[in-house]
């Protein structure tokens, strides 16, 4: 007899142990609470999530006070629903206390007699997953977006190619009638170049941002001398900004001293010339500045102008592919509108930066930055 009370007792002390030791290795949080809401016991996944006191007999710690931070339980409180009906129940929520995403699984707890004393509280941090899902849904989004860019971006393509070659086709016709004056002659060929060249500058950012996308744009340092540089666009945009009653000025404090370094020359000049550029477009009265400065290891230029100005709302994506910073005004200019995106590909390719400062209707300065490497 006292041997099988003694095989019974080990067996006892080992299922005990043995459900010890599952209890306290599992990973997910478990709680087990009595019908006033006291978590009575935890395992060690609870009570380091949860900042629990050291495990006494009975704890007699209200979970809505560690799940929730309250004084009372939420609205839609899993312990509650359990509670209530004597069912299971699994939820899954967000806990701004906890700052986490959590799966419960709320089981009831029974006595000997089938009467209800509480509630198992099985708890699984699903932060991790939830945030897996929310960048996949953004991935989504993004990857909709951007096809839907680069379809309005093709329809605007086909009408800024159509636009210069009905002209082009358009004069052409003309000058075949006989006995046009001179006059005639030069206005028809002087609308043939300007759509030509329209037609031009379109095909060549379309080449541009087709290589940048395909990884084929290579960084080519050599000597050059910046002031001369920023003179020559200066000189190349001077006539146009005056015949739309617009004064351009150039500031440049870089000494002498200073000016040849090593730089992709075309890259620089490419930046250059689609900020101006840009300028000249949204400006319809008022100046125009160019410059640059030594700014440590960086050189620092910056086009500024008293245009139109950038909405707030469209700063954050104005140099992001097949997107225009001033869409509202976009369609009312000529141009691909990939000048602002090209230029940011060619300042990251060149180890810089590039931001803009703008206030709606006052104007805009747009900055950017290459690594300060003398010649």
């Amino acid at each position: 007899m006292k041997n099988i009370n003694r095989t019974t007792e080990e067996d006892i002390y080992q299922s005990k142990k043995d459900w010890e030791d599952c209890f306290e290795s599992i990973t997910d949080m478990i709680t087990i609470h009595d019908q006033d809401y006291n978590i009575i016991r935890a395992n060690k996944a609870a009570k380091a999530l949860l900042k629990l006191p050291a495990l006494e007999k009975k704890l007699k710690s209200k979970c809505f006070s560690f799940y929730h931070g309250a004084d009372a339980p939420p609205a839609g409180c899993p312990s509650c629903n359990c509670l209530k009906s004597g069912l299971p129940g699994v939820f899954e929520f967000f806990e701004p206390y906890l700052n986490r995403y959590l799966e419960i699984r709320a089981i009831p707890r029974f006595d000997s007699n089938n009467q209800r004393v509480g509630l198992i509280h099985v708890v699984r941090d699903i932060t991790e997953r939830k945030q897996a899902e929310q960048e996949l849904i953004k991935a989504k989004e993004k990857a909709e977006e951007s096809d839907r860019l680069k379809t309005a971006f093709l329809a605007n393509m086909s009408h800024e190619i159509r636009t210069p070659l009905n002209g082009i086709l358009g004069f052409t016709e003309i000058l075949k009638q006989p006995n046009l004056t001179e006059e005639e002659l030069n206005e028809c060929l002087g609308v043939i170049e300007k759509g030509g060249k329209r037609m031009l500058n379109i095909i060549n950012d379309l080449i541009d941002i087709s290589k940048i996308e395909a990884g084929l744009i290579e960084v080519k340092l050599s000597k050059s001398n910046v002031n001369e540089q920023i003179e020559n666009i200066y000189n190349s945009f001077k006539s146009e900004a005056e015949q739309k009653g617009i004064k351009i000025f150039l500031k440049n404090s870089l000494l002498a001293k200073d000016a040849t370094i090593k730089e992709d020359r075309e890259k620089v000049y490419a930046i250059l010339t689609n900020l101006v550029n840009n300028a000249i477009k949204f400006t319809s009265e008022g100046y125009i500045e160019i410059g640059c400065e030594k700014k440590g290891k960086y050189l620092e230029f910056f086009v500024k102008d008293t245009g139109t100005g950038i909405p707030q709302e469209q700063k954050e994506f104005i140099f992001e592919r097949f997107r225009q910073g001033r869409e509202s005004l976009a369609r009312s200019y000529e141009g691909s509108g990939l000048g602002l995106a090209i230029s940011k590909a060619y300042v990251d390719m060149l180890g810089g930066k590039i931001w803009v400062v703008s206030e709606l209707e006052k104007g805009s300065v747009f900055y950017f930055t290459i690594p300060y490497n003398f010649a």
